[in-house]
């Protein structure tokens, strides 16, 4: 995985991410898109107990910490960071009606969930101009009964 300081383009906040998970633990990410790939840092997992005031300080401290440090470096603060580089992608789904990404990595799968649905549509933007010929989309798919009663 090659993490070079590559120049941050844009940032979304509390974006569901499921890696090999429960829903029920499905961590929160701040996802920061860069030139070569993006990243995603762990905020907090929706089984963890968050107290109003002090969460939003802990968050904030956070990223403070992060914005002085490598990319490489901001990864390494908590083990449930991630980075894919644009080059590791070996396809994405994404589904436009749930605003779902899933994308299989030389490395991992995951499930990628934003809210709200105009992050998504600039996600895609980015991905698209990157890795477009392995992005396949479930939105031009006609869905039809299986089931017949």
């Amino acid at each position: 995985m090659s993490m070079t300081n590559s120049t941050k383009i844009t940032s979304y906040q509390g974006v569901g991410v499921m890696r090999d998970t429960l829903a029920l633990a499905r961590v929160h990410y701040e996802i920061h898109v860069y030139d070569e790939g993006f990243a995603g840092y762990a905020v907090w997992a929706r089984n963890d107990i968050r107290l109003p005031l002090i969460a939003h300080l802990s968050d904030f401290l956070k990223r403070r910490k992060r914005a002085s440090m490598t990319v490489k470096d901001a990864v390494a603060l908590d083990e449930r960071s991630f980075y894919v580089a644009y080059s590791d992608i070996q396809g994405i789904v994404n589904d436009g009606d749930h605003k779902e990404i899933q994308l299989l990595s030389n490395t991992e799968q995951m499930t990628i969930l934003f809210r709200p649905p105009d992050d998504y549509e600039e996600f895609m933007e980015h991905i698209n101009k990157n890795v477009k010929e392995k992005v396949f989309s479930r939105d031009e798919v006609k869905t039809v009964s299986a089931v017949y009663v």
